[in-house]
């Protein structure tokens, strides 16, 4: 069993209900190595996601983290569309000069969920799961996340 590092982030009750689930999420078997979970909105007005709450691990500088969408191509192409991003080893992105990328691999993330957040048909933001192991976010695990990650997009959407 993992202990769930202290959460954070922008929104402090979106952060300690976050800690919850992942505390829950935690003491369920084979869920161990799931040592962040995140929560980034997207300012239409402005085009900046911005990290609002994490539980867990947060790396360095990703805990404020503002971004505009723009300029990260592959989640401007996620945030089109409602599949989930799945990236079960984070070695295929070689090196990159995105500080997110460099910071999820330098603190030992090696696989990455991401899941978009939809409200009405637009969209919100993005829900980030990442594990210590590769290969974690099989189709079963992913299916077992799908409604945690609709119960935090509910949290989101209900405190906007």
């Amino acid at each position: 069993m993992t202990a769930v590092e202290p959460s954070g982030g922008r929104r402090p009750g979106l952060a300690s209900r976050l800690a919850a689930i992942h505390a829950a999420l935690c003491q369920m078997r084979g869920f161990a190595p799931l040592v962040r979970v995140a929560v980034v909105l997207w300012d239409e007005k402005t085009d900046l996601l911005s990290a609002v709450a994490h539980s867990g691990i947060c790396p360095p500088g990703l805990d404020y983290y503002d971004s505009p969408l723009a300029d990260v191509p592959s989640l401007a192409l996620l945030a089109a569309g409602d599949e989930p991003r799945i990236i079960n080893d984070t070695a295929i992105y070689g090196r990159h000069d995105i500080r997110h990328t460099h910071a999820v691999r330098s603190a030992g993330l090696l696989s990455s969920l991401t899941v978009p957040i939809r409200h009405r048909g637009a969209f919100v933001g993005f829900v980030f799961y990442n594990a210590r192991i590769k290969n974690f976010f099989r189709p079963t695990m992913v299916a077992l996340l799908r409604p945690v990650t609709e119960t935090i997009a509910g949290l989101v959407i209900k405190e906007r």
